[in-house]
């Protein structure tokens, strides 16, 4: 499948959204509270990879003569190697005292390590890996292996599989009120949101989506609803996914059918290239800038602190981002995936996704 520029344009959307919100949460004081509300729409930048993720995996797959361990192992060399570098950068970065509020036990390096849903002994009420935003990464993997087993289904049957699998997860969840860190995950509302990707790529590889005025409709809605919903107190994954989720669905509904989003714009595509290893590394440069600021406050009280320390927080995070990108995702990537998958030298290499 071409690379959409519609979809690597949400993908920055969602690391941006990210970014905001991480940057919003570190001076909160500096903020009033109605715009300390909204800023926790930035949240919904999860959300949104959701959707993304879903809709990416069925179109690539679709049509595709992929086997299930194939597929299983393009998704961890996407997925593993940045994943574990930057894990264990910021273990080493835990164990010289510069993050002293982390608490690192070999149990909880070795389950974050291998996206095992578990209570980090920082925050004791919290899912999270060591690396904090690889909370996520814990949905990812549990999805991609539920979509590599309806591989084995005949393709006429593996959206349906697929329906059943996640739809009856969230069911049983409802139904028995899953506890525990392993249960919660993989019951979660939130596996819906990959569900709804996959079934905008069913019908955008059919051709049944909206275009023009009405994909603008769809996106302008889902939009308007983010920015709504700012103001929302979300609390739990169900409304999560009514107040986040949904409007996720119709961006990208809208994206793919509004025609100046199909133009390539190169730094906006980057930073949708980048997304991954700026989600990863987004707090690497927002740690160091809390040092500084907290040391050396910048105009404490003035109506410039809050731009000045967005704007520095987002430049750290996206020039950190599209280095580790640069000299560490795409290297590693293609050194597991050649690995991995034992290419031939006379293939040529697969497409990244």
């Amino acid at each position: 499948m071409r690379r959409l520029a519609s979809i690597q344009y949400m993908r920055a959307l969602a690391v941006l959204l990210v970014v905001a919100f991480h940057l919003s949460i570190r001076i909160p004081d500096a903020f009033p509270p109605e715009a300390l509300k909204f800023l926790r729409v930035g949240g919904a930048g999860v959300d949104l990879f959701f959707v993304i993720s879903g809709f990416i995996m069925w179109t690539i797959s679709e049509g595709r003569a992929t086997g299930p361990a194939e597929f299983m192992l393009r998704r961890i060399s996407r997925i593993v190697p940045m994943y574990w570098l930057a894990t264990l950068a910021w273990c080493a970065i835990a164990a010289v005292g510069i993050t002293a509020w982390v608490k690192l036990t070999p149990e909880h390096v070795v389950k974050s390590l291998f996206f095992v849903p578990h209570y980090n002994p920082s925050y004791p009420d919290e899912v999270f890996p060591v690396l904090v935003p690889g909370w996520t990464l814990n949905y990812e993997m549990f999805f991609y292996l539920i979509f590599a087993l309806c591989l084995f289904l005949p393709a006429r049957l593996r959206l349906a599989g697929l329906v059943g699998a996640l739809g009856g997860l969230v069911i049983a969840g409802w139904l028995t009120t899953a506890s525990g860190p392993i249960a919660a995950t993989y019951t979660s509302p939130l596996l819906l949101e990959f569900l709804a990707g996959v079934a905008i790529g069913h019908c955008w590889r059919r051709g049944l989506h909206p275009r023009g005025a009405t994909a603008a409709a769809c996106l302008t809605a889902g939009l308007a609803a983010l920015v709504y919903a700012g103001a929302t107190g979300i609390d739990e994954d169900t409304q999560r996914v009514l107040y986040w989720g949904a409007p996720s669905v119709l961006i990208v509904i809208g994206a793919l059918g509004v025609r100046p989003l199909a133009v390539e714009h190169g730094r906006l595509l980057l930073i949708g290239d980048a997304s991954y290893s700026i989600y990863l590394t987004h707090l690497f440069g927002l740690t160091f800038l809390d040092i500084v600021w907290s040391r050396v406050p910048m105009l404490p009280g003035s109506p410039l602190e809050i731009p000045v320390f967005f704007a520095i927080g987002a430049g750290l995070s996206l020039t950190i981002g599209i280095m580790a990108y640069r000299l560490a995702e795409q290297p590693l990537e293609a050194a597991f995936r050649m690995r991995l998958l034992a290419r031939g030298p006379g293939r040529a290499p697969a497409r990244r996704s």
